[in-house]
């Protein structure tokens, strides 16, 4: 059970020769594998069927809405450049899929001398570190938009767990150490927004019942996924969480 438990953030299929089990396996559902009968301890929360229909429908919205929004990402790249010298695009590594790093895009909204990549400070409310447009775009979520671009990378999905930058703390601890099933968020693809985000568990982690509260949300997500449940998240995203007073 220990190295199960060191399993939770894997995405593999976990498989027992039920003779080495040292608990009651009465209630641990068994599978075929060849001649032989294996107890399961754990499995992918997407099979490769919900994995290729998840891609599929995350491909075909990403490339409609971005040419819906194309003129919006332009208006918006040029504000930026008006407004302050640097790039448009800021890059942030995070931890996603499988537990590997990416980088992900969003519009620039800091002073670029000021820019945190490891967000060893997280972006609170009247950041002084956040230019006149970051706060527009920032307030309407438009600097999210460009993780449109991670989707058809295939290193994000338009609706999964929020991915966080490596240094991001709650209640002064690193996230994995704050809160040990935090892992388990990387056995699905990370999302531009999420179940969490669209129940209020959005913006700067504080403390660990900030935290507490967002992991369960994710999980309570990865158990309940289906296509029809992305749809619902990313209408109810553009009903409550454009205006929300979460984003800053």
């Amino acid at each position: 059970m220990d190295v199960l438990w060191r399993l939770r953030g894997v995405l593999a299929d976990v498989y027992v020769v039920p003779t080495l089990m040292t608990e009651d396996s009465h209630f641990w559902p068994v599978e075929r594998f060849g001649p032989f009968s294996l107890t399961v301890l754990q499995r992918r929360p997407l099979s490769e069927w919900d994995m290729l229909e998840k891609r599929a429908f995350d491909l075909s919205a990403s490339v409609l809405i971005l040419i819906a929004i194309a003129p919006v990402l332009a208006l918006v790249a040029l504000a930026i450049k008006l407004d302050s010298r640097g790039p448009v695009l800021f890059c942030q590594p995070r931890q996603g899929f499988n537990n590997c790093y990416f980088n992900v895009f969003k519009f620039r909204s800091m002073y670029t001398d000021m820019a945190d990549s490891g967000a060893a400070r997280q972006t609170s409310r009247t950041d002084p570190r956040v230019t006149r447009v970051g706060r527009v775009i920032r307030r309407l979520s438009i600097d999210e938009l460009p993780q449109l671009f991670n989707v058809l990378r295939g290193e994000m999905s338009l609706v999964g767990p929020r991915p966080h930058a490596p240094q991001t703390r709650a209640g002064g601890q690193l996230l994995h150490e704050a809160m040990e099933e935090y892992v388990a968020r990387h056995r699905v693809q990370p999302g531009i927004t999420g179940w969490a985000q669209i129940n209020g568990s959005r913006g700067e982690l504080v403390t660990r019942e900030d935290l507490r509260r967002r992991v369960v949300l994710d999980l309570e997500y990865i158990r309940a996924w289906s296509i029809w449940l992305d749809m619902k998240i990313i209408f109810l995203t553009i009903k409550r969480e454009i205006f929300s007073r979460n984003a800053f």
